[in-house]
């Protein structure tokens, strides 16, 4: 069975990983939608070195292009896999970005992105389209993307560790640890060192969305606070990615990666102080950001102190 032609949005990492295993094992055509970097790509194509893939020189999907197709003009896609960071907060969010090449009932939509519940706002816009969230091609992965991997690698791919676990691991640590570095400018490793950082805000956060997610019905181990803090060897000084992409001057996944699980854990009586303080710093430095690139305005700074020396002239003659 092939899953025909596949409609890749974001071409990043895990994008490029996406288009060559399904191209790779013969069962799909990737169309790929590149941003910023499409004409280094189209001239240059991907150099991968992987693990799990090895090294692959020359790497580019069938077709790339630099816009989101309008479907009208073309054969449908079997399927839409978006990988682009996910801003709930920024233009063009998800649904408004994929838009043109969905019509009603076909293709499915997968979203491979950061968050919880992301896919509400998309199933929301596209009621009669089949959308698939990381937990959900988890279950059907062994039928859809597995089928790509190389009759040479088949017999590494063995059983995996239970993909949800994976997912919880990555939201725990994306809405604490990660946001955390990212507000505080510390990595990884200075995080642990930085007194008070990981008793007062790390564990706590940790802890809070462990609550939160046990309200939910998910029972996150105990043990999961202290593996999440030292996956990482303290000396590696790691950035997170939120963290990266502050220092870059970029948005964050802010409402996706903070705000949706500050928002679960209030519903359920939970007051999420630490979470609380976290989004409200992220939230600012967001602001600042759309403020710089023009997204919000503000009024022109002025004089206040000829105004004030013109006021006090006055007051003092009166």
């Amino acid at each position: 069975m092939s899953l025909g032609n596949v409609l890749l949005i974001g071409f990043g990492g895990i994008g490029a990983i996406c288009a060559l295993n399904l191209e790779t094992g013969g069962k799909a055509t990737a169309t790929a939608v590149l941003r910023s970097n499409y004409e280094h790509v189209k001239a240059h194509c991907y150099s991968i070195k992987s693990i799990d893939h090895g090294d692959v020189e020359g790497f580019r999907p069938t077709v790339l292009r630099n816009s989101i197709p309008n479907i009208t003009k073309l054969p449908p896609y079997k399927y839409i896999i978006c990988t682009r960071k996910n801003y709930a907060d920024i233009p063009p969010t998800v649904t408004e970005l994929i838009r043109p090449a969905v019509i009603p009932g076909y293709p499915i939509i997968v979203l491979l992105q950061n968050g919880l519940n992301i896919e509400k706002p998309v199933i929301a816009a596209f009621p009669d389209t089949l959308v698939a969230t990381r937990k959900i091609l988890s279950r059907r992965r062994r039928r859809t993307l597995c089928w790509s991997i190389p009759e040479s690698h088949k017999e590494t791919c063995g059983r995996r560790p239970c993909r949800w676990r994976i997912l919880q691991r990555k939201l725990l640590h994306n809405a604490s640890l990660n946001s955390i570095c990212a507000g505080t400018d510390l990595d990884t490793g200075r995080i642990q060192f930085a007194d008070g950082a990981l008793e007062n805000l790390v564990r706590p956060a940790m802890e809070e969305i462990q609550a939160a997610a046990k309200a939910c019905g998910h029972d996150l181990p105990a043990e999961l606070v202290d593996f999440m803090i030292t996956m990482d060897p303290v000396t590696m000084y790691n950035l997170p990615s939120t963290q990266v992409d502050l220092r870059k001057g970029r948005y964050c996944e802010l409402e996706n990666i903070v705000g949706r699980p500050l928002k679960e854990g209030k519903a359920r009586g939970f007051p999420m102080n630490t979470l609380s303080v976290l989004y409200g710093i992220l939230e600012s430095i967001q602001w600042r950001t759309k403020q710089k690139n023009g997204l919000v305005t503000i009024p022109k700074p002025e004089d206040h102190t000829v105004k004030e020396l013109i006021l006090a002239i006055f007051r003092y003659k009166g």
